[in-house]
């Protein structure tokens, strides 16, 4: 059952996109600072990780292009289970939407949690849209500067949404 979080203990900067589950919070993070060594339509190819995407990263994941400031759902996850070469060979992800389009972007890959949530803190108020952890759809008008939402939200919609500076506190 979902509880309120009143006391938040860590933080993570949320990229506003539609239908993207929240990272399960900073302790989810699958990889560290990464960058794409190559560009595709729909995929994010990393030949310099150390990560063995088809160990760690599941379908449904959410993957953050932190240079752009966009996000998109794991898709497609190589099913190859052998260890890693030395040094390890190119690894790609397919996603769902095309948000790397130049070499050397930054990447971060979170692990997500059904029906886990996140409160919120606005540093620039406007509109949030977005899904509760219940999966309920809301649109939150007129949220004001430095405000707090004690509201467990499982996606914030890109579409919809005005406020910025918007931080996932668990």
């Amino acid at each position: 059952m979902a509880y309120q979080r009143l006391q938040p203990s860590r933080a993570l900067p949320i990229i506003p996109t539609d239908d993207l589950l929240l990272p399960g919070g900073p302790g989810s993070k699958v990889t560290q600072k990464a960058s794409v060594t190559s560009v595709s339509p729909f995929e994010l190819i990393d030949n310099l990780t150390e990560i063995p995407f088809h160990s760690i990263i599941k379908a449904g994941d959410t993957v953050y292009n932190l240079t752009a400031g966009l996000g998109a759902r794991v898709i497609g996850v190589p099913i190859d289970n052998t260890p890693l070469p030395n040094p390890p060979e190119s690894f790609t992800l397919t996603l769902s939407e095309d948000i790397f389009t130049v070499i050397g972007e930054k990447y971060a890959v979170y692990s997500v949690v059904e029906g886990g949530g996140a409160v919120l803190w606005v540093s620039t108020g406007g509109s949030i849209a977005g899904k509760t952890a219940g999966g309920d759809d809301i649109v939150l008008n007129n949220v004001p500067d430095g405000s707090l939402l004690p509201i467990l939200m499982s996606v914030i919609n890109q579409t919809g949404t005005t406020a910025t500076g918007i931080y996932g506190l668990w």
